[in-house]
């Protein structure tokens, strides 16, 4: 596995897991020893299912992406793109993958220029996470300094109650006083869906093009899920690549089901569960409108 596809994966598994940051930072450490891999061509996989166990496909109306978004039925949320609660203004960087994590209240999104650089926000603080802490201040408030972290180093701040800023990278203070509160706007494949109540949405990533959102019921505790998750798929280029060959053992992919709807823009968005009702996965498939 590339070191791209086991951080997209590592990361829309991130409210799954008790501490994500250090399963992160020991299997980059592994596959650096192994060979050098470029971010450029990172692929987000998360759970869910694109096994053999049912499929179905539906046809896209070619009118579809030109009518307007319709109101979602009673008992249904209507979700769309999410905005960075923040932005990142470093000369020379360009932004280049993001990603949601509502279970946790997080958000962070990865830049590349001359460094990479990742900047995200957290309902803890992120300080207390690694070794090594230092007292810095980052446009003039109080920040906490870690050279024991993934990347490189962290720093990290409190912005309001419940929530902090952090920045992984090599020499981090030099990136995080390129960071502000400003919201930065989104795009994505994947325009909205319709989430029936009885799931919500806990990650949705977007890398190399790619659109995976994870639906699963409301809980406190999310490891570990993916038995009872749904899986939204929307990659940018039609390769054949499965990414739950990477998440589920050959037992559980054998159990997946999946609905698979054709956009009318030439790409295949593909909805699976191994437990889900295929009404639901049906339901949801045909809700996605895309970008």
């Amino acid at each position: 596995m590339t070191e791209p596809r086991l951080s997209g994966a590592l990361r829309a598994r991130e409210p799954l897991a008790p501490d994500p940051e250090t399963v992160l930072a020991g299997a980059r450490k592994r596959i650096r020893r192994r060979r050098t891999v470029s971010l450029t061509a990172a692929v987000l996989v998360t759970v869910g299912g694109l096994g053999a166990a049912g499929a179905v496909v539906l046809n896209q109306p070619s009118d579809e992406t030109r009518l307007p978004v319709a109101a979602p039925a009673a008992g249904e949320e209507q979700v769309t793109v999410p905005e960075l609660p923040f932005t990142f203004s470093a000369p020379g960087f360009k932004l280049a993958n993001w990603q949601l994590s509502n279970a946790g209240g997080r958000m962070s999104a990865e830049y590349h220029g001359s460094a990479t650089v990742l900047v995200g926000v957290d309902n803890s603080d992120p300080g207390k996470k690694f070794g090594d802490p230092k007292r810095v201040t980052v446009n003039g408030k109080p920040a906490i300094m870690s050279t024991d972290a993934p990347m490189g180093g962290q720093v990290s701040w409190q912005v309001a109650p419940d929530k902090w800023i952090y920045v992984w990278a090599r020499n981090p203070l030099d990136y995080a006083k390129h960071v502000s509160e400003t919201p930065t706007r989104l795009t994505a494949l994947l325009r909205s869906l319709r989430v029936p109540s009885s799931l919500r949405v806990v990650t949705w990533g977007h890398a190399a093009g790619d659109d995976m959102l994870t639906l699963c019921p409301p809980k406190e505790s999310w490891y570990p899920p993916a038995a009872e998750c749904v899986s939204v798929w929307l990659p940018a280029n039609e390769t054949g690549y499965d990414p739950n060959t990477e998440i589920y053992t050959d037992q559980e992919r054998a159990t997946l089901d999946k609905v698979s709807r054709k956009l009318d823009n030439g790409r295949t968005v593909t909805v699976s569960s191994p437990h889900a009702e295929h009404g639901v996965l049906t339901a949801i498939a045909s809700s996605v409108v895309p970008s």
